[in-house]
This record gives structure tokens, sequence and C-alpha cells, in this order.
């Protein structure tokens, strides 16, 4: 695995993105960029990642697939992928460290939660953004922010589920942020190299936190299940509709 490390960017997901363009050899299957800070951290439908510098684990991964009708439709199943391996990976560094009332999970479709005492907090997030096609293959940019040593004064304020860091729940003296890396890495490489959407649903739902009631565009309604491209299927909350969310946000009304 190769990292290239930066102090500051706009975002590490720019970064590979330039280097995509520009037919950079950084560019390559597996490169990962990191940052300890980042001017203009992207999160989804156009949202800004804030950090505090020296505070996260700030990194974007370099993902292909091969280029058929196929995969292009299913693109953003990537992102789920992702999510699975966050959370797996810190199951692997913090898992020992659990309580009975402890948990790492998912909000659909991409936020790293944290249950503490049936209380849920977000520590992380990301996003997958299709960066173009070449040699056959549709290379993609994941880009991944996790709050690490954070106190409660420097997270962000106006979030739908309060931000939290591991810091907060953990003593993070030994921690290593390259394990973190090489554990996220190793996994989604594998799990994209195989593609296979039935076992990336199939670990998604176990790691879900599935809520009770949600709003999606101002419609409340109870969420049933996910569909074949991990699609929300969202009921009316007088049973009246049943309708796929792809891309929307969802406000948590009740786990």
């Amino acid at each position: 695995m190769n990292i290239f490390e930066f102090e500051q960017v706009d975002s590490t997901q720019n970064i590979l993105r330039n280097w995509f363009r520009k037919n950079d050899r950084r560019f390559f299957d597996g490169a990962v960029v990191i940052a300890n800070h980042q001017t203009s951290g992207k999160g989804r439908n156009g949202h800004n990642w804030e950090d505090c510098e020296s505070k996260s684990l700030l990194m974007s991964v370099v993902v292909s697939i091969p280029d058929d009708e196929y995969n292009r439709r299913n693109l953003s199943v990537i992102s789920f992928q992702a999510g699975v391996s966050v959370v797996q990976s810190l199951n692997t560094i913090f898992g020992n460290k659990l309580s009975s009332s402890q948990k790492f999970g998912i909000k659909w479709p991409n936020d790293i939660i944290f249950k503490n005492n049936e209380k849920y907090y977000k520590i992380a997030g990301l996003i997958s953004e299709f960066i173009g096609e070449r040699d056959s293959r549709l290379w993609c940019s994941v880009g991944v922010g996790i709050n690490l040593f954070q106190e409660k004064d420097e997270l962000p304020k106006q979030t739908s589920i309060p931000a939290a860091s591991l810091g907060m729940f953990f003593d993070l003296i030994d921690f290593k942020k390259i394990e973190l890396i090489n554990y996220f890495t190793e996994d989604l490489s594998k799990k994209i190299y195989e593609f296979d959407i039935e076992k990336i649903r199939f670990s998604f739902e176990k790691l879900w936190f599935k809520p009770e009631l949600i709003k999606v565009n101002e419609i409340i309604g109870v969420p049933i299940g996910l569909g074949e491209e991990l699609e929300l299927f969202v009921k009316n909350q007088d049973n009246s509709n049943m309708f796929p969310v792809i891309a929307d946000d969802t406000e948590i009304i009740e786990w």
C-alpha cells in the first residue's frame, strides 16, 4: 500500500481527481491520500465535512472495477461497502473494549454511528465519487473522515445526529492511525475486487441501525428494507404508499 501524506489540502478527494486528470503516476488502484487538515472537506449531497486540525483521520482511497453495464449501474454500492469496511475495521481495533451497551453501526446510506447506552452519535462519514473511465475500468475515490481526538466543543454543532469522537469513549493513547488505514483499505480492496452485491447487502444489513421512523423530503415514513441496489424502501405512516429512497438525506425521527 502506498500512502501520500499532506499537512493541509482543500480535499483529499480533489487530490485524487486532479491526479487522474493529469495522468499522474501517483494515481493507481489502492493509492491512499491522507491529510491532517482539509479546508474544503467533502460530504454527501454537497455538504462540507468539518475537521479539527490533526484530530481526525482524513483519507481518500482509489478503487476500480471492470467497465461494464452492470458495474456502471451499481457504482453506488461502493459507498455501502466502504461503510461496512469502516465499521469492521473499528470493530477489529476497538471490539474488545466495547461494553454490552456499545456498538458500531451504520445509518443508511453511509454515516458511521456509535451507539452508547441507547444514544446514537455520528463518529465518521464517507463519500464515494466516480472519477472517470480508463483502461477498461471505472475509477472511483472513496473519502473517509473519522473523528478521533476532538473534544465536544470542537465538533460540529448543527447535525441531525450528535457528533462525537472516538476519544470521547476510548483511551487512544496506543491508537495508531496506520492500523486503521491498513484494516480499512485491505478490506475495502478485497470486497470491491469481488464486487458481490448480495454479500455487500448482507454485510450492510447486519451493521445497519434501522430506525423506527424517518423523514425524507418532508415525508415521515417507516423504513421497510433495502432493494437490489441497496436503495431504501420507505412506507408512509398511514401505510398508503411505499417508495424508494436513492440518495436523499434522511432525518431520524425515532430509532
